[in-house]
Parts: structure tokens; sequence; C-alpha cells
């Protein structure tokens, strides 16, 4: 049993995690004075973010306040942590903290001042008080039979697809189509961490511009312009590796002879640390560079189109049109990441490949072929995306068989993997439960 003195809390912060969930629900008075109520503590994070990410919280003004929180045993961890130097952390709008001192303060990297909550002692010293308060949707395969409940994640789901096809026409409006797939492929790979620089990378370097390069069957001059124009190069990187090998050797030639510097990106626009090898942004451009060069003589959009239009629902020929594998020899780029990316494994595997064709490829070809009146791509892409099998699961879809109270033998198609997902971003985001078809 965990213990408290005046000096020292004997628990763990992951112990003190599971205790703020107790608070969900409950009137509660911060350190400052203010009062305010937990309406959805948001998904966990496991990563070097925010502990809840995604929370809401009524302020004592009545006011929804949407964003993270963190917790701490001690206040002062706050600082000890360098939390107030990252960006990461300036969506806090609650610390949640064990022990706190009256001098000590919670700020921001962007100078905002947080509120600061102090565990009630007897939350942690007495288990037997804990009591959790769970969403009225937890446990609902019990209330409803397990038909109702794939039938309307399966119906989530497609809603979730209409909304990025919208999104995707408004955005053919104002670019090309080819620049509209590129970018959201660019999106896809980029993770949260490093989905806004890919997007300028995107914007800094248009599709035309690299399947415009002569030749056009050189890859490495492909990956060269995109690595360039990204500021990961070697040369253009505080962290550069000493050696070098002859294909950075190459694409460092070719970028100088280019002369683009002035449109580079700097590294410090990257998230290169705390993330999965295969996660790289060099990896992935490295890949990006192999998708542009495979489909080099029909170009990107009409390449994946008929990637598409030629695949059979139930299968991955989508995804093996995506997949860039390991056996391009990674020692040839170990040099362009740190020592710690050096694995041999795909570029683009076959998890990263669907993420792609489920998020990006089949919406945009819907899209697409209603746009340009082709039925059957519009079709196809639909059909493909409502029989596809289960992808990876993410934090938000995990989160969301927790929340449900679902064990592990539910296994969802892809469709109903995303109708996770929209239900979590059109109603648990937005505290709006009343209106959630799972309750209704």
């Amino acid at each position: 049993m965990p213990s408290n003195t005046r000096k020292r809390i004997i628990i763990t912060e992951e112990q003190l995690i599971f205790v703020v969930k107790q608070l969900l629900g409950k009137q509660l008075w911060t350190e400052q004075g203010e009062h305010l109520k937990i309406v959805y503590l948001g998904k966990r994070e496991n990563n070097n973010g925010p502990d809840f990410q995604g929370a809401l919280i009524i302020n004592s003004s009545g006011q929804l306040l949407r964003g993270d929180i963190e917790v701490h045993l001690y206040a002062n961890d706050w600082f000890r942590h360098g939390h107030q130097h990252n960006s990461a952390y300036n969506n806090v709008i609650l610390h949640i903290v064990a022990q706190h001192h009256p001098d000590s303060i919670t700020r921001t990297k962007n100078g905002k001042l947080i509120s600061v909550l102090l565990l009630p002692r007897e939350l942690y010293i007495q288990p037997y008080l804990i009591q959790y308060y769970r969403l009225p949707c937890y446990h609902i395969s019990k209330r409803n039979n397990n038909r109702f409940l794939y039938s309307l994640l399966a119906m989530a789901g497609e809603q979730r697809f209409i909304q990025k096809v919208s999104l995707f026409q408004s955005q053919m409006q104002l670019e090309k189509p080819s620049q509209v797939l590129y970018h959201g492929i660019l999106r896809a790979l980029g993770y949260s961490k490093n989905m806004s620089p890919f997007e300028e990378l995107a914007r800094r370097l248009p599709l035309n511009l690299i399947e415009q390069l002569e030749p056009h069957n050189n890859v490495y001059k492909k990956q060269a312009f995109l690595l360039g124009t990204a500021g990961l190069l070697p040369s253009q990187r505080k962290t550069t590796a000493l050696t070098m090998d002859y294909k950075i050797d190459i694409l460092e030639t070719i970028w100088k002879n280019m002369g683009n510097c002035k449109t580079s990106m700097n590294e410090n626009d990257w998230q290169l640390s705390h993330i999965y090898p295969n996660n790289s942004p060099i990896n992935r451009i490295l890949a990006l560079g192999y998708i542009i060069q495979r489909y080099y003589k029909t170009g990107l959009l009409k390449g994946l189109l008929q990637l598409v239009y030629l695949s059979v629902p139930g299968h991955n020929s989508i995804e093996e049109g995506l997949i860039i594998s390991g056996d391009r020899n990674p020692q040839e780029h170990k040099y362009l990441s740190t020592p710690c990316h050096i694995r041999k494994t795909a570029l683009i595997g076959t998890g990263k490949a669907s993420q792609i064709a489920i998020n990006v490829l089949l919406p945009f070809a819907y899209s697409w072929g209603e746009l340009a009146c082709k039925p059957e791509i519009k079709n196809k892409s639909l059909d493909i995306y409502l029989r596809h099998q289960g992808i990876a699961e993410n934090t938000i879809t995990r989160h969301m068989q927790t929340q449900f109270g679902l064990g592990d033998n539910y296994v969802f198609n892809a469709c109903q993997q995303q109708g996770l997902i929209h239900l979590y971003n059109n109603y648990c985001k937005e505290g709006n439960c009343l209106d959630c078809p799972i309750l209704n």
C-alpha cells in the first residue's frame, strides 16, 4: 500500500494515473481556487507528451475547455522534466499532482500558466475508496448484441470515409488531383509527430517538380531532392555522422548541383528523437522516393488509381503496390539516420501501406472517380474499403475498445476500426455523449 510522508510519496506515477481516473465527473477545486469538473480524460498516451490528450474540462464559468492533462507525483516535476521548454506541452490545461508546494507554478513554453489540481491524499492511501467512474458507453456490448455494435461501427466508418471524400474533393477544387494525393500520402507518412513538417515538405516541393526531374528513372535524384528540401541530408544537420558511403556522396552531390538550398527546411522542424526507427522521417522520405520512382512511367496519380481499379476486394494488392521492402541494403543509407535507425526492415511495410490505403488512397480514389465521372473507380474503392480486413491498431482504436469495455475477442475490420476513430473525434472529444449513436 502506498504511503505518504511530509517529504516523499511512496507511489509510482503509473499508480497515480490510475487514481486520476477516479476524478472523472467529480466536482474539484484547483490550488488556485478554481472550480472545475473533468468531463472526459481523453486518451492515455505513453509517449513523451502529456499523459492524457484530448481531455474536456468544465471550468467555474461553465466554459468547456479542450486540451491535455499532465500527471506528476510532485508539482516541481514539471520543471525537472523540462516540460516548460517542450512545445508538446503547450496544449496542457490541467496539471494534476500528489504533492504541491505553494511557490511552485506550472508554465508552458508559450508562457501560459496552468492550473494545478492536488489529489486528495485518501484516494491513493486507502484503496477501498476507489470508485472509478465509467462513461455511459462502458460495457456497451452487454447492453446490446454484437450485431448491433458491428453494424453501428460500420456505419460510423462509412461516415468517416465520406468525410475524407468531401475533404479531398474540396482540395481538388484548389489544387491538381496529383498534388492532393501526394499531399495526403506525405501526411500519412508523418504520423502525429511529423505530420506538419511532411505537409510543409509537400508545399515546398510539389509532386510535379519531382516527376519532371531528368532522367525520370533516377531514384537517387528524387531522394536527393526530397531529403535536401526537407533539410535532412547529413551536410544540413548538426547530428551528421562523420563517415559517408557512396550513396550519401551521390545524394549530396546531386543536391549541391541542384542549387536549391534556399528552399530547404530546417532539421529543427522535424521530430527526430523518441520515435520508432521505422517511423524515422528520413527513412519515410527515402521510401517516398522509391514509390514515386516505381510509377514514373505513368505518374503517381495514374499509377495508384490503376492499383485501385485492378485490385480485388479481400486481397492486399493495393498494399503490395505501396510496400518498399527492406532488401535494398539498409546499410546504403545508414549514415542518413542515427545509429538506432539502422535496421533491416521494410521502409514501408504492410502495416503502413494499409494505413495509407485506408486513410488516403481509397477515399481519394472515390472522390476522384466522382469528380471525373468514373463510377467504376468510385464503386471499386468503396467496396474495397468496406471489405478490407482490420489493420494495425493505433492509440485511438485501443483507447475506444478500452472505453467500451471490449475484450480481445472483438475483431473489427478496417471500416469498423475507422468507425471507432469517427466516434472518438465527433463525440468523445466533443463531450457529446448524449448524441452519440452508440447510446441511442
